[in-house]
């Protein structure tokens, strides 16, 4: 069984990972490709929270648009695999993952931009 995250705004993959508003999770049977979707809201942008919710629910890959380093690097310490840079719909996202077929941009922001 494997976790994936996939961090949310309006149903597209969420383009500042700090502001997303909802987690999809799914929870994949490797052996048979089956899937169980689990949608959770995220609080109001607070620093660590994002990052803390996706730890405690031990999700094993985490796909979103942009991300902070702050995060990447706590995801490198638990060993969260992160694709970064994924933008549209989710499901359509989340059917290139299961392809193989998704690939993160390894571009990662350095700062806030308000």
């Amino acid at each position: 069984m494997m976790k994936i995250g996939v961090a949310a705004d309006n149903h597209l993959i969420s383009e500042h990972f700090g502001q997303s508003n909802a987690l999809y999770i799914y929870e994949l049977n490797n052996d048979d490709l089956s899937y169980q979707l689990d949608i959770k809201q995220v609080k109001p942008h607070q620093e660590g929270s994002f990052p803390d919710m996706i730890i405690k629910e031990n999700i094993d890959v985490i796909i979103c648009g942009g991300l902070g380093m702050k995060a990447k690097h706590k995801f490198d310490d638990k060993n969260i695999q992160v694709i970064a840079g994924a933008h549209g719909d989710i499901q359509t996202i989340f059917n290139l993952f299961l392809r193989d077929e998704l690939k993160s941009t390894d571009q990662f922001c350095t700062g806030h931009h308000h």
